[in-house]
């Protein structure tokens, strides 16, 4: 599972929003992510390709795809989702 320090945003409407406000976003389940994700790094990652944890693409496709939608991957290699 992914954790998101959303601390910053408390208190202010635009912590890590890039000049939006992200006031409706706190202490929601699905929010903005801050300018840094920690991500625990499992193992070696012995059952995937990619360099970086598998969490770290995941977070974004969760965030940004609906639920059944299509990721296309345009590099087509391994590493790259």
């Amino acid at each position: 599972m992914c954790q998101v320090d959303y601390s910053s945003s408390r208190g202010s409407r635009n912590a890590s929003g890039f000049g939006r406000d992200v006031s409706k976003w706190v202490d929601k389940e699905t929010v903005l992510p801050s300018n840094v994700l920690s991500l625990a790094v499992v193992g070696k990652n012995k059952k995937h390709p990619a360099v970086f944890p598998v969490q770290l693409p995941l977070f974004f496709i969760k965030l940004l795809c609906p639920e059944g939608g299509l990721v296309a991957d345009p590099f087509g290699g391994s590493g790259t989702t």
